[in-house]
């Protein structure tokens, strides 16, 4: 799905998507009312392809990702599709925001956090100190001891 959002949407698949969003005001989330991943994204089938429903409202407001690059969320809610709480960047951009945004909680890590912790290109003592944890968890996540079904 990640890099899928090229084909050419039609006026209906347009009208389709934006009936399935739960819209506020233009600061607020855009919410997807419909089937969503594991993680929480919205999914959108179109042209028989999934589609990440953020990703796809990215492309309807503001045309094609370029290749290599990810959509992101600034607001940190998977399920929202508003354009003005998207942005592009890298997959280590990505990984760096969501870093920042969870620094020092503390709590049992989420899938995400696991992703993000295998892709830093950091020591294990500063990957600990980000995310509360001991160099050993974070060894064992990143070599796949611990986490294995991510």
């Amino acid at each position: 799905m990640q890099g899928s959002s090229r084909q050419k949407s039609t006026d209906a698949d347009e009208m389709r998507f934006w009936r399935h969003v739960r819209m506020a005001s233009p600061e607020e989330c855009w919410e997807w009312l419909r089937a969503r991943h594991e993680f929480g994204y919205g999914i959108f089938r179109v042209a028989g392809r999934k589609e990440y429903a953020h990703r796809y409202s990215y492309v309807l407001s503001y045309g094609t990702v370029p290749a290599g690059l990810c959509v992101m969320h600034k607001c940190d809610n998977p399920k929202c599709v508003n354009p003005r709480h998207l942005a592009i960047g890298t997959k280590a951009d990505n990984s760096l925001d969501m870093v920042k945004k969870l620094r020092g909680s503390g709590q049992k890590l989420t899938p995400d956090q696991v992703l993000a912790i295998r892709s830093l290109d950091l020591t294990l003592r500063e990957i600990g100190e980000i995310f509360g944890l001991s160099e050993t968890s974070v060894s064992n996540i990143k070599r796949r001891k611990t986490w294995t079904f991510i």
